[in-house]
């Protein structure tokens, strides 16, 4: 990774509008069935599944540099062109690091990716995002598809091997918390734990999801004692990347404690400043809200950074996300804007997290 590239991700965080974060729904189609979805009215439909590579290259080079993309869908890896989209990616957006969560259940071909990634590209980090929900049948339970376990395991085991030969490339756990498995929670970290990954992160349910009965009453308490349980973890097992973990997910959590205790943000949330989300269908959002649609990318000349530019942006920013009207626990972009204000006093940060 090149110190420029570094230097440049840095100063493009720490700007006030720059487009710092890219969500990119690749695919509409999933073969999970997850019971905790907040995205499942829009998977497998009759709808336009998938955005046609020659749009998102159109875009990608238009929009130019994103320090951070995160492929999403659907199962990202159902696309069975992912690797001319990453192509793209890293020619045109020029990442800091690149994001793909997935449900495991392609091994070989997530192997491949990976492979033929790194045969061309040498500058950029890959970030294989395993979702893993629980042990055993629990986690094929909460998943909807009976193997789900296993295929994590032998897609974590077979990534871990690539990673001897790849020092880009990272492989990191995330869980979400939910009525399924709060109880065994703890003992869902310590199995992550034992696996030495490079980096395990959970988040809480949000929007409309598909079964109800999954989400449980977060209060305060359990968000400092899971902060906490992590937290541990992640020192222990590197004290570099721990320090820095925990810098995300105090952050992070600090401002969920806020949407808890008062009911909004310390901060204004930087949905449409630092945030950009599209959708297969080509349209674009604020974020991943359903309220927060702005445009199509045809409607802003294929240029992200003419979001600020369209109506709808000016109005929701002013009537919704300035009032903090729609705050809510979106993880990524939580995660983002609460560790770019919190760092900024730095002083809090140091306290919290010693």
């Amino acid at each position: 990774m090149s110190i420029n590239k570094t230097i440049k991700t840095f100063f493009n965080v720490f700007s006030k509008d720059r487009l710092s974060y890219l969500v990119f729904f690749i695919t509409g189609k999933c073969n999970s069935r997850c019971r905790t979805c907040f995205y499942w009215k829009n998977l497998n439909t009759s709808i336009k599944d998938e955005i046609p590579v020659s749009e998102i290259k159109t875009f990608l080079k238009k929009t130019g540099f994103i320090p951070f993309v995160s492929l999403s869908g659907g199962e990202p890896f159902l696309r069975d062109d992912i690797n001319i989209i990453l192509d793209h990616i890293a020619e045109y957006s020029n990442p800091f690091m690149i994001n793909i969560p997935t449900n495991a259940s392609r091994k070989n071909w997530i192997v491949k990716v990976i492979k033929r990634f790194f045969k061309k590209n040498n500058d950029v980090r890959l970030q294989i995002e395993l979702s893993l929900d629980g042990i055993g049948d629990m986690h094929d339970k909460i998943r909807g598809r009976s193997g789900s376990f296993k295929e994590v395991m032998n897609t974590l085991s077979e990534i871990k091997k690539l990673k001897r030969s790849y020092p880009l490339l990272r492989l990191k756990i995330n869980s979400t918390y939910n009525s399924f498995n709060s109880d065994n929670f703890e003992e869902l970290i310590r199995f992550i734990a034992n696996q030495k990954v490079d980096g395990f992160s959970y988040s809480y349910l949000m929007g409309d999801v598909k079964e109800t009965a999954s989400k449980t009453y977060i209060s305060a308490k359990v968000i400092k004692k899971n902060r906490q349980l992590v937290k541990k973890y992640n020192r222990k097992k590197d004290r570099s990347l721990g320090l820095f973990m925990d810098i995300m997910q105090y952050s992070y959590k600090n401002e969920l404690l806020n949407l808890i205790n008062i009911g909004r943000y310390r901060h204004r949330c930087l949905a449409g400043r630092k945030i950009a989300v599209v959708r297969q269908d080509s349209n674009v959002y604020l974020c991943e809200d359903d309220r927060m649609k702005v445009s199509s990318l045809s409607d802003i000349g294929y240029d992200l950074n003419n979001i600020k530019k369209t109506g709808k942006y000016k109005k929701i920013r002013r009537s919704m996300i300035n009032n903090h009207l729609c705050d809510c626990g979106w993880s990524c972009e939580l995660l983002l804007f609460s560790v770019r204000n919190n760092l900024l006093n730095i002083s809090e940060v140091i306290r919290g997290i010693i």
